[in-house]
């Protein structure tokens, strides 16, 4: 028998869990969102039973799962509005807030579904690769959990609140620092005549080459060969660029002290 799943959000995260659950045959029944007009892109991954409520309406009573994928901020106020049945699992997505935050609205069987990914509503994904992390405040809650995540990823694996808080601070380092690099570059190039596809192969090749041998092991450049006058000549473009200048600096002066070979 499918589990009852409830979801409660518009954005992307939102929309990628019900088209993840649709496609393994469990299209949520439940979705609510402050704007239900925003709700239009998911009809594909709903079935006809599915009940689309704004927050304030009355909620169903006997979902085995509520997934409340909103911002962090809005997690306190959103989950204390709502009321479900003690059978109910509710959780929130957020990979820095803690499971607890649930509790203190009032929510007795409460937990955490946090997917290490990047979610955009235009970009196709392997749901059965994305790679979730969960905790609930029992061990029937998280087996029952665990149970329905593997529907849609075989990479599902408990968490507790402070390693989770941890691997989102990696995550964000790791993706979103280093999208704003690529953003930087980006910059740079067009001052050449160039786009960003020309750096193509090097990104491709350096990713793989991190997680193959280890990002220490795999680093290259002028800071780690110690080449100051190529480095001086990058400060010297940079001078009507203060921040940029600044920051190739400072990692410069760090990939030099934490990765020597």
């Amino acid at each position: 028998m499918n589990p009852s799943i409830g979801i409660i959000g518009a954005g992307n995260l939102a929309f990628h869990l019900a088209k993840a659950f649709h496609k393994s045959g469990c299209p949520p029944i439940f979705l609510a969102a402050r704007n239900t007009e925003k709700l239009s892109d998911f009809i594909p991954f709903l079935s006809k039973q599915t009940i689309i409520s704004p927050l304030e309406a009355p909620s169903p009573k006997n979902l085995d799962l509520v997934i409340l994928a909103v911002s962090d901020d809005a997690i306190a106020s959103v989950s204390g509005a709502l009321q479900f049945s003690e059978r109910t699992l509710v959780v929130h997505t957020s990979g820095s807030k803690p499971m607890e935050l649930l509790k203190e609205s009032g929510i007795k069987d409460h937990g955490v579904l946090y997917p290490l990914q990047s979610f955009s509503k235009s970009k196709t994904l392997d749901y059965s690769e994305v790679q979730f992390f969960i905790e609930t405040n029992s061990e029937p809650s998280l087996q029952r959990l665990q149970t329905i995540v593997s529907r849609i990823s075989r990479k599902v694996n408990p968490l507790s609140s402070e390693k989770r808080l941890r691997l989102h601070l990696a995550a964000v380092i790791a993706n979103n620092f280093t999208n704003l690099l690529y953003a930087i570059s980006e910059e740079q190039l067009k001052l050449a005549g160039l786009d960003l596809f020309v750096l193509e192969h090097l990104i491709r090749e350096t990713t793989e080459k991190a997680l193959e041998l280890s990002p220490k092991a795999a680093q290259t450049g002028p800071a780690i060969r110690g080449d100051q006058e190529i480095i001086q000549s990058h400060l010297k473009m940079l001078e009507d660029q203060p921040k940029i200048q600044q920051m190739y600096d400072l990692l410069s002066n760090l990939i030099a002290q934490k990765l020597k070979h």
